[in-house]
């Protein structure tokens, strides 16, 4: 009878410390949290909203030919990334190469003639001064020599019309970008201005965000904002307002501009944080100090060793700082930064010092 009793007793100690642990916010043995904390500071910022935009390319070219002839090589396919000047497509040049052969003959005749001239004339002119030859000859020497140059500059400038002619045969890449549209075929005839491909710049977009008229007053040209693409952060200029709106919906396009070597696609949502009301003080945090749970969001302030949740209101963001308000936070005071995904209020904690990797008690004067 007095074992049994003993083990009541024994079982009720046992069970008063799982739950007094369990009140403080620790798992059954073990020890304090190692976090990281960044300071909590004032600041002035201005409320931010967030909206959905739309990524579309910046530029799109329907890349024509300049020329007819029948494809004789294709080098793209869908989807493939090419840099300004890469063969796109080539056409047929064989009747053209053989036109170039012929000038360059016919280019070489009349170099040849006009060679010949031009002695004929100097002989001419030596002739006239022994008084053996007349001046009517010697003139008529000079104009056919120069007759002569004059052939000898059509026939170079129709090679060069050829030359560049036959260069218009292979269609190029006008810019670095990613092919959209393959549109032609081995074999196909093209005629002049016949589209062969549609290409988009690449690394430059625009986004465009529908803003409501309300909030329209605090979107400026050439402010800076950021837009985030699931978890990737991208930095964006806001580079027109477009003053024509939804009537049904009373929202205004607003285009923003991103430059960047993230592999976006036209149709992607992002989500952009615009301005949406007047500047006021706040307190500033690193925005990984944010906890996020549902429609709700809080920090863990360190008091005493201990983790403290407080609930706040973000108004916005400014680089890696997020602006907010709370009732019960004080500036000077430090927040977790690191670490605070797995606290619970009222856990234990020690600050890691993330530079040299050492571990020190949040009330230490070091």
């Amino acid at each position: 009878m007095m074992k049994h009793i003993a083990k009541q007793i024994q079982l009720g100690l046992v069970l008063v410390v799982i739950f007094s642990t369990a009140a403080s916010g620790q798992r059954p043995g073990a020890g304090p949290s190692k976090v990281a904390v960044g300071p909590v500071s004032e600041g002035v910022l201005a409320p931010q909203t967030d909206y959905v935009g739309t990524v579309y390319f910046r530029e799109v070219a329907d890349v024509a030919s300049e020329v007819r002839g029948k494809v004789k090589a294709v080098f793209i396919e869908d989807g493939q990334h090419v840099k300004q000047g890469q063969p796109l497509v080539h056409l047929d040049d064989t009747l053209l190469q053989k036109d170039v052969k012929a000038a360059k003959a016919v280019l070489k005749r009349f170099q040849t003639d006009e060679e010949e001239a031009r002695r004929r004339m100097e002989r001419a002119e030596n002739l006239i001064e022994e008084g053996i030859t007349t001046t009517e000859q010697y003139e008529s020497a000079r104009y056919q020599t120069q007759s002569l140059r004059y052939q000898v500059e059509s026939s170079k400038a129709n090679l060069e019309r050829l030359e560049t002619l036959i260069e218009k045969f292979q269609i190029n890449a006008p810019f670095d970008g990613v092919v959209i549209e393959r549109q032609t075929d081995l074999g196909e005839w093209k005629n002049e201005g016949a589209s062969v491909a549609v290409i988009a710049r690449a690394n430059e977009y625009d986004v465009r965000v529908n803003v409501p008229e309300m909030v329209l007053d605090w979107v400026m040209l050439g402010a800076a904002v950021e837009l985030f693409q699931n978890d990737f952060r991208l930095d964006g200029k806001i580079v027109a307002i477009i003053p024509r709106g939804d009537v049904a919906t009373r929202t205004f396009p607003v285009k923003i501009r991103v430059e960047t070597e993230a592999p976006l696609r036209e149709g992607l949502s992002v989500s952009v944080q615009l301005p949406s009301g007047e500047t006021q003080t706040c307190l500033m945090v690193h925005r990984d100090a944010l906890v996020r749970q549902g429609i709700q969001t809080s920090i863990f302030v360190v008091r005493d060793n201990t983790a403290q949740k407080i609930q706040v209101k973000v108004l916005g963001y400014q680089g890696s700082q997020a602006g907010i308000l709370a009732d019960t936070l004080h500036a000077g005071e430090q927040v977790v930064t690191k670490g605070n995904e797995r606290l619970r209020p009222g856990s234990e904690v020690v600050i890691l010092d993330i530079p040299t990797r050492i571990i020190k008690p949040v009330d230490t004067d070091d």
